[in-house]
């Protein structure tokens, strides 16, 4: 059986690693879900006082894990990836001004040479 967690076929763009491991996070989710609904099933037709007790926790956290595979969804996400990607495309640069700093760190103002004249 593959790694859940195996990142090596994963896109090198940021996005889509996120997007990806995402994904694969939610189906992770999904199968625990599955065994979750399983476990209520049998624990609902078990014999003892306190089977459906069980049943009743193991069908809580089944939903629980459901609505969550259900916001991690691609189509939720796209429209929060979208915005994360043009805020990256028009995110301002900050403009490098003048200082007054040392001769040393190569930032500093220095006087203009005096103009040489050839007559």
């Amino acid at each position: 059986m593959a790694d859940a967690n195996d990142m090596s076929g994963l896109s090198d763009r940021p996005e889509e690693k996120l997007a990806q491991r995402v994904e694969m996070q939610r189906r992770r989710l999904l199968q625990a879900h599955a065994i979750m609904t399983c476990l209520r099933d049998v624990l609902l037709y078990a014999e003892g006082d306190e089977a459906v007790v069980h049943a009743e926790a193991a069908n809580a956290a089944a939903e629980l894990t459901n609505d969550i595979a259900e916001e991690l969804d691609s189509v939720k996400l796209q429209p929060l990836l979208g915005a994360i990607r043009l805020e990256r495309a028009y995110r301002l640069q900050p403009e490098r001004g003048l200082s007054l700093g040392t001769e040393d760190d190569g930032s500093s103002v220095k006087d203009a040479a005096s103009p040489k004249y050839v007559c």
